[in-house]
């Protein structure tokens, strides 16, 4: 019976350390019924973060006389997970280069932005007031990854990472080339 008595608990004063006990183990099944980053709820929610992100990216792009841009949803899932990994300290974050490359999911130049906030437009208040970031997402890019994992601080807030992408133009090939001689268009051929 001894061996349950903590902090100078005592039968006297009421206090059991078995009930501490029970006590720690409420306590640990309750963490497990708070909502966690993973939860479908907070997905949705990242989903409309995400989404609003994007539009206000692209009235800014507006803003600028700059094309729109075409959300990249293989990308976008990348970036989530890296936003997941940035707030949650994992070490994978710092290989997101790698991960981008080995994915191919873009093919031209590329660059990431970082943001945090409660709501999209503190996320791009934020974006606006850095003179790089806002040079970037007005840039020469046509593709976008918006990513946002929803941390349950106290405030709460998303960490928020974005990828833009520029598109490689298609290449095309002049049949002649590496040949020589006279080379006619096939229309013309018959006149010949």
């Amino acid at each position: 019976r001894d061996h349950f008595r903590t902090l100078g608990s005592t039968p006297k004063n009421g206090y059991d350390a078995r009930m501490a006990w029970h006590l720690v183990v409420m306590a640990l099944v309750a963490a497990d019924a708070v909502p966690s980053a993973t939860n479908s709820d907070d997905n949705l929610q990242s989903a409309d973060f995400e989404g609003a992100l994007f539009a206000l990216i692209n009235q800014d792009r507006a803003a600028a006389k700059r094309g729109p841009l075409t959300r990249n949803e293989p990308l976008s899932a990348l970036c989530r997970e890296h936003a997941e990994e940035g707030a949650t300290g994992d070490p994978a974050a710092g290989r997101i280069h790698d991960r981008i490359r080995d994915a191919k999911i873009a093919p031209g130049a590329y660059q990431i932005q970082y943001t945090v906030g409660a709501k999209a437009a503190d996320a791009m208040a934020r974006l606006r007031r850095d003179a790089f970031a806002k040079k970037v997402l007005q840039g020469d890019y046509q593709e976008v990854g918006v990513g946002a994992f929803w941390v349950p601080a106290k405030p709460p807030y998303f960490q928020v990472a974005i990828v833009v992408v520029q598109v490689p133009k298609p290449v095309v090939v002049d049949p002649r080339e590496g040949q020589s001689g006279t080379w006619i268009v096939p229309e013309l051929q018959a006149a010949y």
